[in-house]
């Protein structure tokens, strides 16, 4: 695999799964993959903002919280954009 000054060719850590894993490159995804897994993310970080935004409507509404920090809160979240992204992917 490989050397340097402190290891020889032949020294056995070469071939060690941290080292191969270190030394290597992950194999590469195919577009099937890579959409698949694109799209699992966006699900999952979709879910958490909308659960994320109930939660602040409902502490907004109990009055645990003041209108302005309700305002800034929701500002970070712009779910329908998430939305018209991804029905523009699929249409492209």
């Amino acid at each position: 695999m490989g050397h340097d000054g402190d290891h020889v060719s032949s020294d056995p850590l070469w071939k060690t799964e941290k080292v191969k894993h270190l030394l290597h490159r992950r194999p590469k995804r195919d577009k099937e993959e890579k959409r698949r897994l694109r799209k699992a993310s966006e699900q999952e970080h979709y879910k958490k903002a909308k659960a994320e935004m109930v939660q602040l409507k409902e502490r907004s509404a109990s009055g645990e919280i003041t209108q302005e920090e309700y305002d800034a809160g929701m500002s970070k979240y712009s779910v329908g954009w998430y939305k018209t992204m991804h029905e523009t992917q699929e249409i492209v």
